[in-house]
């Protein structure tokens, strides 16, 4: 294994442990949103 995998595995490793220990955090600080304001409004298209 190269160097450059060596650290693009570790990052990943790394990245998955913070979701896992920040997520419940996260997700008790911003619950999702009840309506879709994430949600970008469909296209309109004139017709």
């Amino acid at each position: 294994m190269t160097i450059t995998g060596l650290v693009i595995t570790v990052l990943i490793v790394l990245g998955m442990a913070a979701l896992v220990l920040l997520g419940p955090r996260w997700t008790a600080r911003r619950p999702p949103p009840t309506r879709g304001d994430r949600t970008p409004p469909p296209p309109h298209d004139p017709s």
